[in-house]
């Protein structure tokens, strides 16, 4: 009675979840559905407010075109006197460096009260970008700020949002793109310094480079660059890609490039509808397609991986928007700059206290989920990242399950070297973590392959789920009685048919339980592969972050998914281990049969 009232309160609750996450759901396309009209209403009202007032309350910036810097580098000259020194110069360059720029649409942003010299205060914490310059140039125009590192641009939106940061650092172009989609984001005035934007290469691809800037030099001859940037840059991403990689490859007549991207720096580099689209990205393309270049799939990738890849010879090279620096130009190569960019600092406008209403928050909910999952059929994204991180699962699990029974093999083998050669590579493998693995089998061993990423982390959490089955299967059997063993020997029984019919069958049914969770460990450890530029569901989680730059929804959905397949794996080991269990076996001996009375 107890086993089935169980049962019944089991499958009640499991309804009652279902109704209500599907109740969610739709409530939230409803909103999402709602969000439009009254993002129009709210959008009228404020124009009214505006007409009635007679101008907006705060000073504004403009982007008015494409070129080697944005225009809005001119508005810094007012504030020469309130800023320092440093960028005093630096701003002065940068305006030089935009002199050539084309007018094109214009578009107003609000400027911030405070400025760069209020900035730099050791008061104040700004939020950069890891493995870039930024550290560098913060250090050197802001000695006096404390600096915080994030891995993208919806980390550091994140974190300004929290308060946990007072300020941003980054290009001019990232930071109106951040503008466009966070409504209390201010840039601060005046410009910290200018960079120049180039495409990487490997170090001893020399030939490479030459024939790179031989035909950019050509687009810029024929247009193509400034119509690029003022396509992409101006617009600040609102463009069509005119050239794909299927273009691309179609037109190819030479061998095709290994190439790795960040999409986190748009309107340089990002996704749009699965694709990877940008100024760096179009203009890249029509490189390869006048010299002749093939392209195998873009792999996307963060910062530090992309450099480390293009260092070890992993790609050919590298688009993401790389900022040049005497320090990289010892690891690797640049082509003459395809940018030049301001350096720029933006904060949360300070009249913004963050407090809504219950309607604004539903409102608001509607429209997260509009963005992050409906537009750009971006859903279809994360079930192809489901998909990805299943495959690793299922491949890793199985594989390693059947690797893991030879492992425990050699590691109780009767030869010396076997022995050591397993335990050497049992304590490797469980001493390393299996990022830094990943990282070494990708970025070393396969290096200079063609080998894929995804194949990589199937290899690399294989063997690891075979160590951990082997140590699981050895301890399940070091924890048998030595007396069962002898009584078979005794009765004539091979080695073989021991561990067959007696040692194995008791040494996994007592392991199972660690067995189980070992692959639940594995399911969430698979979260990690995104290291190596393959799109889990983790990383298309971080990819939809870094195009909407909220991380609400994308972190909760991506976080529910992991939580439901747990729940089933786990419900499946559940099941699967009473049937293991010899205990559990209906009993039979041969030649009695049950006697009715």
């Amino acid at each position: 009675m107890i086993s089935m009232a169980r049962t019944q309160l089991t499958q009640a609750t499991r309804l009652a979840t279902r109704r209500f996450v599907t109740l969610c759901v739709a409530l939230l396309l409803a909103l999402s559905s709602l969000s439009w009209p009254m993002r129009a209403l709210a959008a009228s009202t404020a124009s009214d407010s505006t007409a009635a007032t007679g101008a907006p309350s705060h000073a504004t910036a403009t982007i008015t075109g494409a070129a080697d810097a944005t225009d809005a580098s001119d508005t810094s000259a007012s504030t020469s006197d309130a800023t320092s020194d440093a960028t005093s110069d630096a701003t002065s360059d940068a305006t030089s460096a935009s002199s050539n720029s084309s007018s094109s649409t214009e578009l107003q942003f609000p400027i911030a009260e405070i400025t760069l010299d209020e900035l730099n205060s050791s008061d104040i914490t700004i939020g950069v970008i890891s493995s870039s310059l930024f550290e560098t140039i913060a250090q050197e125009h802001l000695p006096k700020a404390h600096i915080a590192y994030y891995d993208t641009e919806g980390d550091l939106i994140q974190a300004l949002s929290s308060k946990k940061i007072d300020a941003i650092l980054d290009m001019e172009p990232i930071i109106y793109a951040l503008m466009e989609t966070n409504e209390s984001l201010q840039r601060v005035e005046g410009i910290v310094t200018y960079e120049d934007l180039a495409i990487g290469v490997g170090k001893s691809n020399t030939k490479l480079v030459e024939e790179f800037n031989q035909a950019l030099a050509e687009l810029e001859e024929e247009g193509w660059v400034r119509q690029l940037r003022a396509k992409w840059i101006t617009s600040l991403g609102e463009a069509e890609m005119d050239l794909t990689v299927e273009q691309v490859n179609e037109s190819a007549t030479r061998e095709k490039l290994r190439v790795g991207y960040n999409s986190e720096t748009s309107p340089f580099n990002f996704f749009h509808e699965g694709e990877s689209v940008g100024y760096e990205v179009e203009l890249f393309y029509h490189i390869l397609q006048k010299l002749g270049y093939g392209l195998e799939e873009p792999e996307d990738a963060s910062m530090s991986s992309l450099l480390t890849g293009l260092s070890s010879g992993t790609y050919d090279c590298v688009l993401a928007a790389l900022m040049v620096s005497d320090e990289r130009s010892q690891a690797i190569n640049f082509t003459d700059p395809i940018y030049t960019t301001n350096i720029c600092a933006a904060v949360l406008d300070p009249d913004d206290d963050g407090q809504q209403s219950i309607f604004e928050i539903v409102q608001g909910w509607g429209e997260s989920f509009h963005r992050n999952f409906i537009a750009e059929n971006r859903w279809e994204m994360i079930l192809e990242g489901l998909g990805i991180t299943l495959l690793i699962t299922i491949l890793s699990g199985a594989l390693g399950s059947v690797l893991g029974l030879f492992w425990s093999f050699a590691l109780a083998s009767k030869k010396r070297w076997v022995r050591n050669v397993s335990n050497f590579l049992s304590t490797l493998w469980s001493g390393l973590p299996v990022v830094v693995l990943l990282m070494i089998f990708y970025y070393i061993i396969f290096g200079r392959t063609s080998v894929n990423g995804l194949w990589v982390a199937i290899l690399v959490f294989t063997l690891g789920f075979a160590n951990t089955v082997a140590g699981l299967l050895n301890k399940g059997i070091d924890s048998l009685d030595k007396g069962e063993v002898e009584a078979a020997k005794a009765f004539g029984y091979s080695d073989k048919q021991i561990f067959k019919r007696i040692t194995f069958p008791q040494a996994a049914s007592r392991m199972f339980g660690a067995y189980g969770n070992a692959l639940v460990s594995l399911l969430k450890g698979s979260a990690v592969v995104g290291y190596i530029a393959v799109e889990d569901l983790t990383k298309i989680g971080d990819l939809i972050r870094a195009r909407t730059f909220d991380a609400f929804f994308p972190l909760v959905i991506t976080a529910l998914i992991y939580l439901v397949l747990s729940s089933i794996l786990v419900g499946i080991l559940m099941r699967a281990g009473k049937r293991v269990n010899y205990k559990n076996r209906p009993r039979k001996v041969k030649g009695v049969t049950e006697l009715e009375l």
